[in-house]
């Protein structure tokens, strides 16, 4: 499958290998919600040392957890059922939203989650 921007093919890959590892954000985006970020903006997910500026994670990726063992928290803004799970908008910071999938019913606006990652779902993209 071939991945166009603007008339540049941006990347040349499988659609479950551009889905897992986009190159960029763009890529990222064309398949699915994707939570893409600046590295620098989120720093206690102590990702590897990388010259990447922008990472991917997708929101199946990215777990409710407890204060304790959290990497990220934030301030639930919106939820929608779906059917098999829930689909959180989650406000890491201002200006800094994520989806988040869960099947727990416990979701209310507001409320604050607390989040885990596993260091090997943080995709880093080029510019």
């Amino acid at each position: 499958a071939l991945a166009l921007q603007a008339g540049q093919l941006v990347q040349d890959d499988t659609p479950l290998a551009m889905y897992q590892q986009p190159r960029t954000p763009y890529v990222a985006h064309l398949l699915g919600d994707a939570n893409v970020f600046e590295i620098r903006q989120v720093p206690q997910l102590a990702v590897a040392s990388t010259s990447a500026r922008w990472a991917c994670i997708r929101p199946e990726c990215i777990h409710l957890s407890t204060p304790a063992k959290a990497q990220v928290w934030g301030q639930v803004r919106a939820w929608e059922y779906l059917g098999a799970y829930y689909r959180m908008e989650v406000e890491i910071l201002p200006g800094l939203h994520w989806w988040v999938r869960s099947s727990s019913d416990r979701i209310r606006r507001d409320k604050t989650v607390y989040l885990r990652v596993k260091p090997e779902d943080i995709h880093f993209l080029e510019d």
